[in-house]
């Protein structure tokens, strides 16, 4: 890599920077201003209007220094897009082609600065699918539990109209309601859990390695001293709940919390899926070959390159998800918030019923709340230089 060879280049807020699936022959790095990284889920190549509607926006560099699209030199295309966030971006690019492993073998300090940044970026976006899985779960929850008062509050109703035959038509109106039906079912469903789980309580009390099927290579949080080569059988990733991927023989795992030694926490939770053996190499023994040999570093920075890759997809098939479920508690007809809203309605007329309007009427401005709050923290739209930071767009 040349000096000369070498280019700084101006961009103005929302100009593109690379767009996904096109060719990637040059390491980029921030000098100035802000970058916005965006995928576009189950599109190869998008147009940069494309990513402007419906990217999904993983991350922002904003640090003088800061290499962007380096996992793209290893797979031979963008793996996402770059949209300058701000007037006056510069963006060094630095031409390097197909020559990046020899580059890699020849220079350990570029080859082990490759791998940290890759092995930062996972980390990052592995953050990122427990975030989102956290926040669905929540959301998730919240749900649940408006559909439980909602039946609770119905069946009430219903209770009150045995002497106050005026509800008659309260109760036929909603009786049949998909909310108030989904709530009885959970409530039935949460008493039998609880019933089972008390029963539980009370009966209470380096080198090669073999798993056997079910068994947990690493947790997620713990601290990482090894990582591992898949020699036979098959492992399974997951972050939080959601199941990342899977790894065979010949594979690496566990190299992220070896890499950053200085964060030596692992992001996922490993566990066997069949009889598995593997190789430990100690976190001491792999920088003392990463410095010995470099070129050691170049598969697992194409590793490490691919898996980033896989992660940004999920997270958008995250975000899209939990999407869906916010925009079940407030917006449409079907949704919670018009359910609470339609019987506090309906109930509004009956004296008897006061206290039922009022906390139906409650229910329905704290679901329009809660969407409301969710969307501005967790779903922005395509950003501006100045706008609040947050996550997808």
């Amino acid at each position: 890599m040349s000096q000369t060879s070498h280019s700084v280049r101006e961009y103005c807020q929302d100009h593109v920077v690379c767009l996904q699936g096109e060719p990637a022959d040059s390491l980029l790095i921030l000098r100035k201003g802000k970058v916005g990284v965006f995928v576009n889920p189950g599109v190869e190549c998008p147009d940069a209007d494309q990513v402007r509607n419906a990217g999904v926006r993983l991350t922002t560099f904003a640090d003088e220094g800061a290499i962007i699209g380096e996992a793209g030199l290893f797979l031979d295309h963008r793996t996402a897009s770059l949209f300058a966030l701000a007037d006056d971006t510069h963006i060094e690019h630095v031409p390097i082609g197909g020559g990046l492993p020899r580059v890699m073998a020849d220079a350990p300090h570029i080859a082990m600065t490759l791998c940290r940044s890759l092995a930062r970026r996972m980390r990052d976006m592995t953050d990122r699918v427990r975030d989102m899985t956290i926040t669905g779960d929540n959301v998730q929850r919240a749900y649940d539990n408006y559909a439980v008062e909602f039946s609770r509050l119905v069946s009430e109703v219903m209770r009150i109209a045995e002497r106050d035959p005026s509800l008659v038509p309260v109760v036929q109106a909603t009786e049949e309601n998909h909310l108030y039906a989904y709530g009885i079912t959970l409530a039935e469903q949460r008493r039998t859990t609880c019933m089972v789980l008390k029963q539980i309580a009370s009966q209470q009390r380096s080198g090669t390695l073999s798993l056997h099927a079910g068994e947990v290579l690493c947790e997620e949080g713990q601290l990482g001293r090894s990582l591992y080569l898949v020699r036979s059988g098959q492992l399974q990733v997951t972050i939080g709940s959601v199941v990342a991927g899977t790894i065979g023989p010949d594979e690496i795992v566990g190299e992220i919390a070896v890499i950053l030694k200085e964060l030596p926490k692992r992001t996922a939770t490993v566990r066997a899926t069949k009889e598995t053996k593997l190789h430990c190499i100690p976190t001491a023994r792999f920088h003392q070959v990463a410095s010995e040999q470099p070129a050691f570093l170049v598969p697992i920075a194409r590793s490490l390159a691919a898996r980033l890759e896989t992660t940004n997809r999920l997270i958008c098939a995250q975000t899209v998800e939990s999407r869906h479920h916010v925009e079940a508690l407030a917006g449409d007809r079907l949704s919670c918030q018009a359910q609470f809203a339609a019987l506090a309605k309906r109930l509004r007329p009956h004296p008897a019923a006061a206290h039922l309007y009022k906390a139906a009427s409650r229910n329905a401005d704290e679901v329009a709340k809660m969407q409301s709050d969710l969307i501005r923290q967790h779903f922005p739209r395509f950003k501006k230089d100045g706008d609040e930071e947050g996550a997808p767009a």
